[in-house]
């Protein structure tokens, strides 16, 4: 289709040379006609549609939230089969960032009401990665500029197709110029905002693009990244991501502190998005301890609650924080005791049968067995330092 202007009017035209795919015809877009490819309207004015897919996303993202589903199946599945709706809109699109930070908000607002925890809580933790200690959530933001600098690294790195290349250093160069970077070069009829847009992305993301005569390469900290190995560019973008929301999660006094442990051990985050050996009311349980936002006495008394008397309101020896409670009180040993031989049974269990005639089971060391606690020795070494 052609379009004709004249006088501000214009005059569509349609070619009317038949196209075939096989024995099926290739039907011609008329005059504000669009298609869709991977659920993304193509074709003029098609940067309308950008409204309607942050409607509907975040539309069906407030149904799969409120759905009866399990707390972890919400989170799979909006990684799954609603985020992956972006991934071709930010590479044609590049929709600011505004549009993204409002579309992270609202979806945010429903990814923690899923998991139970509080609109207060540090958003990083959704962002953070599962191995380390998050619930691995995509951040949009984000998402869009790592699209957006992997799309100008392959304009100005693919030597298969030069006239593209030619084109965009030429761009490139003149938004340069305009900036009184370079000597005046021949003035090209280009939208300026496309390459400071690349220029902010690469900014977020920390990196920046080498451009040589035969090629292109790009810098992100330590890694370096070439055109021959383009597939590592979105991965080698995102570290600097992660790195951001982690060390957020961990400047957040409360919040964070667990994570300096949760991250140590990837096999520590497996139950996020399966929930192995755990009930519906400990995956919630484990979800707000790790943020710290379980009602001790402690914690209610530094937000702001009317709280004298912070001490155990079992055993009234200690200060009541999270870690009293879960290990040290007196009140509580019947289970913390249930739960540290139910451990070792489990570490028991997953030992191959060749090496459980050397395991002999005796009390922890400096206790005589009274307490119930039971640990395993092999060769010296107590199987209970490995957990």
């Amino acid at each position: 289709m052609w379009v004709f202007v004249c006088n501000k009017q214009c005059y569509p035209y349609v070619d009317p040379t038949p196209l075939h795919l096989g024995a099926d015809d290739i039907p011609a877009l008329t005059w504000r006609q669009r298609y869709k490819y991977l659920g993304c309207p193509v074709g003029a004015g098609s940067a309308q549609d950008l409204s309607s897919i942050k409607d509907s996303l975040q539309r069906d993202t407030e149904l799969l939230m409120t759905s009866p589903l399990a707390e972890w199946h919400k989170l799979d599945a909006y990684r799954r089969f609603l985020y992956p709706r972006l991934t071709y809109a930010l590479k044609i699109f590049f929709p600011g960032s505004s549009w993204c930070r409002k579309l992270d908000t609202g979806t945010r607002k429903w990814l923690k009401k899923a998991v139970c925890i509080p609109s207060r809580s540090c958003s990083s933790y959704l962002y953070t990665p599962q191995n380390i200690g998050g619930l691995g959530i995509p951040c949009i933001e984000d998402e869009m500029h790592i699209a957006r600098v992997a799309q100008a690294f392959k304009f100005l790195a693919d030597t298969r197709d030069p006239v593209v290349r030619k084109i965009a250093m030429s761009q490139l160069q003149d938004v340069v110029k305009r900036r009184g970077r370079l000597p005046k070069l021949a003035t090209v009829s280009i939208d300026q905002s496309l390459w400071s847009s690349v220029r902010a992305s690469l900014t977020h993301t920390h990196s920046t693009i080498q451009i040589s005569p035969e090629s292109a390469s790009i810098h992100c900290g330590d890694k370096t990244v070439h055109w021959h190995k383009r597939q590592e560019v979105n991965q080698v973008l995102k570290s600097p991501t992660y790195h951001r929301h982690l060390t957020s999660l961990r400047e957040a006094t409360d919040q964070g502190r667990a994570n300096f442990s949760t991250s140590l051990a990837e096999a520590s985050n497996y139950f996020i998005y399966s929930s192995a050996f755990l009930t519906f009311a400990q995956y919630r349980f484990t979800l707000r301890a790790r943020l710290n936002l379980l009602p001790t006495r402690t914690v209610q008394a530094r937000r702001g609650k009317a709280i004298t008397d912070t001490r155990c309101r079992l055993c009234h020896q200690a200060e009541e924080t999270l870690s009293h409670v879960t290990n040290h009180c007196l009140h509580n040993m019947g289970l913390i005791r249930e739960r540290h031989n139910a451990i070792l049974e489990r570490l028991i269990r997953a030992i191959p049968p060749s090496l459980g005639d050397k395991f002999k089971e005796q009390p922890l060391p400096n206790t005589s067995g009274a307490n119930g606690l039971r640990d395993y020795h092999r060769t010296g070494r107590s199987l209970s330092d490995d957990y």
